[in-house]
């Protein structure tokens, strides 16, 4: 999940042309002991939590993105409208 909030915030700061600043993250992994993530996210981080989330400033998600190209984010759109869900595992159950 760091690599997908890690991409997410870098397209957000390159199309927006602003360093932006989520209000926090939260990471249910436990904390690496670095302080990469604190430099490149800048905001308050919590490891170990009990789920994989990003809280973005709503005003930034209204920024507009100069140049942007409009069927890439007709591609992506649908994908983005579906929240960040996790395949559901089929249970398995082995009989002998």
């Amino acid at each position: 999940m760091d690599a997908s909030f890690a991409l997410l915030l870098k397209l957000g700061r390159r199309g927006t042309g602003r360093h932006l600043r989520p209000i926090s993250l939260e990471l249910r992994r436990p904390n690496p002991g670095t302080d990469r993530h604190a430099i490149f996210f800048d905001c308050p981080i919590h490891f170990g939590t009990e789920r994989d989330r990003i809280v973005l400033n709503a005003p930034d998600l209204d920024l507009p993105f100069p140049g942007h190209n409009p069927e890439l984010i007709q591609m992506l759109t649908p994908r983005w409208q579906t929240p960040c869900a996790r395949p559901r595992r089929r249970s398995q159950s082995v009989s002998r």
